[in-house]
């Protein structure tokens, strides 16, 4: 188990801000600095830190406000708490640094000489064209709803109520910003107009949102078919190919230079061994390579042709993201890696972009080093803080103070420094190996290869097992449905609970087989809730704010070794322990005996190799099925004379098969053919084996429905 200490804590995700509703006065009020000076505020909460249209407001005294209205709030005593722990780790920091400087005077340069290769390859990384492009759209949740009013254009607006996602220009010149406490932006505004304004909340409309996000990526498709969105509002698009076409063809225009790409990619995918991933290695290093054959055919044009024709090329870009979206604006950066991209994209915004050339000393270091440490993508409130203590406070003292960097910091942390000192630079430009400092902002670091994938959701507290597991079921649905769009499979669960108090706790486990389906991981999840639950629930009262799971070390679907199962599954097929009589399915036959294979493993009937039962519908928190072990599959007769039958829980058709292991397979497979798109569907839930604590009813309080009870009807 994980204590909060321990977490990867997004800085952004709004459940980690301030409660939604008002202080309570049962509470300890802060003491100490806290209330006392308000420059502590950046210390606590990410409502006093750099926003887009933030640049030249009172921070001081928005910073007091924020303090003097949250100071009761169980959200602010609980970040006073985590703050003690971060100046606790920064006082080690500090008697780590005197002892080291009065044992060893000449730590320093040692360190210095020890970082100097890494510096070179870090740099040897870098592209020599400025190709990588980060498209941000304007204040997006807000400009959607402005389309429909614009008359509110000039007014202090968001969106939400309790809690903000978004706030217009106007608004945010008041301090107002995503992921605030909706009554701490109206009392921000309120008090910093005069009581002249108002702010405005509207209501959310993520099927709107979707819909100009779809738009805006279809277009981001045409300039780069491999582009990448990790949230509604932001994509990653590599223009290096596009601007290669462009130049060998000056005459070409955007139609003539797209259809070229689609051309390249449907090629690329005939004639590659396997489907592209971005989990794959052998996938990323292909990728790499192509980056670097068109960096170096780039380097042919001279630098000014290029500038001009990337200029113009982002210029249209925007323009055609504004035009399918209907008038949504978008600023964009671009530059030699994707983190100072992403930097720039922020700079003329909104409806702007910035160029960042290639050149280290003329272009990228005058760039970055002014900037503030807390500019960089990945280094948030924590490391900010940190960093601070040892004055620094900028990228260029950032880079000057390496050597202090590496000794005070863990490793990975170290290097993901270094590399920000530098611009980030990586040799395919899409990925990075370390990680934020606990506390930072993770979905802002300029990560593009992922290592994991999650889904969370923050609501008012709930106590009772049938709410909770509610919410498990819907969480674990969703993240399966990304990951079988994004084609990857798991091997590590892990589940993250936020008690009332703000307390975090997670726990994680590892399974022999690669996992995907929603069934596989809320059984998972269930369970180590509950582990969680009498662990936590004996110190602290179990009432929940947020759980989320979240799914890592990654494999792609197409991989063939995805899991011991497989490899199991085809032995035993093999052997003729297998061999038991088809049964009666609507599922076309496959003649491919690779596919066959691949097919019953995705059907989720398998076979343990410790004599575990075969399992066809995962069931959750269940007493143990009475099914056939492979043991006992392989000990029945070729043929026997007994028919074995089991109603489909789906469509309730009658399902025959000689042998009770060939009826656990044939159900399965049937229940895989009744939920594929197109196939009615009576009760899907009756499918999920979802047990609640205790019993839970489901339709109209009928007992969920076990696979044992189809074989016990036998």
């Amino acid at each position: 188990m994980m204590s909060e200490e321990e977490e990867d804590d997004r800085e952004d995700d709004p459940a980690n801000m301030l409660s939604s509703s008002k202080p309570l006065a049962t509470t300890t009020s802060i003491t100490g600095n806290a209330t006392s000076n308000s420059t502590t505020a950046s210390a606590l909460v990410i409502s006093a830190s750099f926003k887009a249209g933030m640049d030249g407001i009172d921070r001081d005294r928005i910073d007091a406000i924020i303090l003097r209205e949250s100071k009761d709030t169980v959200y602010m005593q609980h970040q006073v708490k985590r703050d003690e722990k971060v100046n606790a780790k920064i006082r080690q920091m500090q008697a780590l640094l005197r002892q080291k400087t009065e044992t060893d005077p000449h730590w320093e340069r040692q360190i210095l000489q020890q970082l100097q290769p890494e510096i070179d390859d870090i740099l040897a990384g870098r592209r020599n064209r400025s190709t990588c492009c980060v498209v941000d759209m304007d204040m997006f949740f807000m400009a959607c709803e402005l389309l429909s009013r614009p008359h509110l254009k000039d007014k202090p607006c968001c969106v939400g109520g309790g809690m903000i996602s978004t706030s217009n220009y106007k608004a945010r010149k008041y301090g107002v910003r995503s992921a605030m406490a909706g009554w701490i932006g109206d009392k921000l505004v309120e008090e910093l107009s005069g009581g002249k304004e108002t702010l405005i909340h509207l209501p959310s409309n993520f099927q709107l949102y979707k819909q100009k996000s779809k738009a805006a990526a279809a277009v981001l498709q045409q300039f780069d078919p491999h582009c990448k969105m990790y949230s509604l509002d932001e994509s990653f698009v590599d223009l290096g190919p596009y601007l290669l076409l462009q130049l060998q063809n000056p005459s070409w225009n955007h139609s003539q230079i797209t259809q070229q790409l689609t051309t390249s990619r449907q090629q690329d995918k005939t004639t590659a061994s396997t489907p592209a991933s971005i989990y794959s290695a052998p996938t990323a290093s292909s990728t790499c390579s192509e980056a670097e054959e068109t960096d170096a055919m780039l380097q042919l044009f001279s630098r000014g042709d290029f500038l001009k024709v990337a200029t113009q090329t982002v210029a249209l870009l925007r323009q055609m993201v504004c035009e399918a979206t209907g008038g949504l604006t978008c600023s964009a950066g671009l530059a030699s890696s994707f983190t100072i991209a992403k930097i720039a994209s922020d700079v003329n915004k909104p409806n702007g972009q910035k160029l960042v050339g290639e050149r280290l000393e003329e272009d990228v270091w005058p760039f970055l080093r002014p900037l503030p440490t807390r500019k960089i993508p990945g280094i948030g409130r924590v490391s900010a803080k940190t960093l601070a203590a040892f004055s620094i406070h900028t990228v260029e003292s950032l880079w000057k103070e390496r050597a202090l960097v590496r000794l005070l910091f863990k490793s990975a942390t170290a290097k993901f420094l270094l590399r920000a000192s530098l611009g980030g630079f990586k040799k395919d430009n899409s990925s990075s190996e370390e990680e934020p400092e606990e506390g930072d902002d993770k979905d802002d670091a300029a990560v593009i290869k992922r290592k994991g994938i999650s889904r969370e959701r923050t609501f008012s507290p709930l106590q009772t097992w049938s709410e909770l597991m509610n919410r498990l079921e819907g969480i674990a649905w969703m993240l399966a449905s990304d990951m079988q769009k994004e084609s990857v499979l798991a091997r590590t669960v892990s589940l993250k609970i936020k008690l009332q108090t703000f307390d975090v706790f997670q726990k994680s486990r590892t399974v022999d087989a690669a996992l995907q389906k929603g069934d596989d991981l809320l059984k998972h999840a269930a369970e180590m809730l509950q582990e969680l639950k009498k662990e936590v629930g004996s110190k602290h009262r179990f009432s929940l704010r947020l759980i989320g799971i979240r799914c890592s070390n990654l494999v792609s679907e197409h991989d063939d070794e995805l899991s011991p199962m497989r490899q199991t599954m085809t032995k035993f097929l093999a052997s003729g322990h297998g061999a038991v009589a088809a049964a009666p399915r609507k599922l076309q036959v496959v003649a491919d005996q690779k596919q066959q294979q691949q097919q019953s493993t995705e059907m989720n009937s398998g076979v343990s190799t410790k004599g575990a039962p075969v399992q066809a519908l995962a069931p959750c928190q269940q007493a143990p099925c009475q099914h056939l072990t492979a043991g006992d599959a392989a000990n029945e007769p070729a043929t026997t004379p007994k028919s074995h039958t089991a109603h489909c829980p789906v469509c309730d058709e009658l399902i025959t098969a000689s042998s009770k292991f060939a009826l656990n397979h044939a159900l399965n497979d049937h229940v895989e053919s009744c939920l594929q798109p197109g196939a009615p569907v009576r009760s899907l839930t009756t499918t999920r084996g979802i047990v609640r604590k205790g019993g839970a009813k489901a339709n109209g309080g009928a007992k969920r429905k076990k696979l044992t009870d189809f074989f016990r009807s036998t």
